[in-house]
């Protein structure tokens, strides 16, 4: 970036700022000796701030350990990484201008996907990357393209027509800045962080989230900055499911972001299951059921342009790594997040022609954020999140009835649960359990409900 540019960004008096507390909680937090209690007494002269993270230790993934009312319990139970990515969030989401309507540039529509791609870069951690801490990736995602604010404010004439000239097409409005400025706004995000003395790992994921990470960087930098660049991708298909997106180009990005397309339903499933709360939390408008419902359909839909379709009357093979590889993603999120999956297994004589309809007919019955897909000649594998034992024996009957109603066709279901608090989550383990449960109850016909024990032993539940 020059120095004019510079110069111009950060004497802009109308940037985005971030008010003391946060940047005091930000300092604290970084700190390799950081006080905890000091980080609480900070957060407690702002209300607001700090009802959000008592919510936050409150949450589901942690109701386990019980109320929490004080700060000085959930500060130590949430941890500074977290603590700092609900303070900044937080902070900037909530002092967010509205439009104006003069400018031409959408900031309603830059919040938007600027929290999308926050819970892409999360989910994104939580599943694929180990050596990365959700809540960096989460902030560092959020903070990517804040440059696009910086320059609608010093470029107030001219950068809203820029957007219109790119046509939603993120990737274009970067070339077009760089032609203009000789920098693109993401130069500028990463500008703000130093100037807001963030984190220096932080500093360089921002500013490369378009080139990806150097051949120079730490396996866990690049981790992060490959979470960060692809996060934007998968926010474009939250804000525009509807945009057509050409297998080359996704293609591309796959490959240079190192991201397996056979996850994409998974994730953009756990990212539907937190877009309720986030829009509370945040105060923003991210769309209801229809269009979870609509981004999920598209996501289904990509999967059959690369041939990974999970849910068809002729299963690949292909549909079935990319449903192992889809298990193994929202298994290492659950362990991320100390959170109970149940998985179920239907099964039915592959010989039958009413057979090739059960994948999809458990598919519209189950929820949209449920993972289904056709596990082998026969077989429906189906993950159901927050789901215990009771509950997803209910969903087995279910199905199993409506199997034999609507398409007269007699199933065995096998059920099991995994993760906390019960233990650790292991999908091949488990898949291969619930297996051996219901291959092993074949001879005595169709028409089980199978529950396997956390010790091990298989109870039958009910036979007809």
């Amino acid at each position: 970036m020059n120095a004019e540019l510079e110069r111009r960004v950060l004497a802009c008096p109308t940037l985005p700022s971030l008010p003391a507390v946060v940047l005091e909680v930000v300092r604290l937090c970084r700190s390799d000796e950081s006080d905890l209690r000091k980080v609480a007494d900070a957060l407690a002269s702002d209300p607001a701030l700090t009802a959000r993270v008592l919510r936050a230790a409150n949450s589901a993934s942690l109701a386990a350990r019980g109320k929490v009312a004080t700060l000085t319990r959930a500060v130590p139970l949430l941890g500074s990484k977290m603590v700092t990515a609900i303070a900044l969030s937080f902070a900037l989401v909530r002092g967010r201008r509205r439009d104006d309507g003069a400018s031409g540039f959408d900031r309603a529509g830059f919040w938007r996907r600027a929290v999308f791609a926050a819970l892409a870069g999360r989910t994104l951690a939580e599943g694929a990357a180990p050596s990365v801490d959700p809540e960096e990736a989460f902030i560092a995602s959020l903070l990517q393209d804040l440059g696009m604010l910086a320059l609608a404010e010093v470029f107030s004439a001219d950068y809203g027509a820029l957007c219109l000239r790119a046509g939603g097409d993120h990737e274009a409005l970067v070339a077009l800045e760089r032609d203009d400025w000789g920098a693109d706004h993401s130069d500028v995000s990463a500008l703000l962080a130093r100037s807001w003395h963030f984190p220096v790992l932080l500093q360089r994921a921002v500013g490369a989230s378009h080139e990806g990470p150097a051949t120079d960087v730490s396996p866990p930098e690049a981790q992060l900055i490959e979470c960060v660049a692809l996060s934007g991708r998968l926010a474009d298909m939250w804000v525009a499911p509807g945009r057509a997106v050409p297998r080359a180009a996704l293609e591309a990005s796959c490959a240079r972001m190192g991201f397996d397309p056979a996850i994409l339903e998974v994730v953009m499933a756990r990212m539907a299951l937190a877009v309720p709360e986030t829009s509370a939390d945040f105060d923003i408008d991210l769309g209801g059921q229809a269009h979870v419902l609509e981004v999920l359909s598209e996501a289904r839909r990509l999967l059959a342009v690369f041939g990974l379709a999970m849910v068809g009357p002729e299963p690949s093979v292909e549909g079935r790594e990319a449903l192992d590889r889809s298990l193994e993603f929202a298994l290492a999120c659950a362990r991320r997040r100390r959170e109970r999956l149940s998985l179920l297994l239907l099964s039915c004589d592959p010989s039958s022609p009413a057979g090739a309809s059960l994948a999809p007919m458990v598919r519209r019955l189950v929820r949209s954020t449920d993972l289904v897909g056709a596990a082998g000649p026969g077989e429906v594998l189906v993950l159901l999140g927050g789901a215990e034992l009771d509950g997803a024996l209910a969903v087995a009957r279910r199905l199993r009835e409506s199997a034999t109603c609507t398409l007269r066709l007699e199933v065995n279901v096998g059920v099991a649960t995994c993760g906390p608090p019960g233990g650790q989550c292991h999908a091949s383990r488990t898949r291969g359990a619930l297996v051996e449960a219901v291959t092993s109850a074949r001879p005595l016909g169709y028409g089980q409900v199978l529950a396997l024990q956390d010790g091990g032993g298989v109870r039958r539940e009910d036979l007809t």
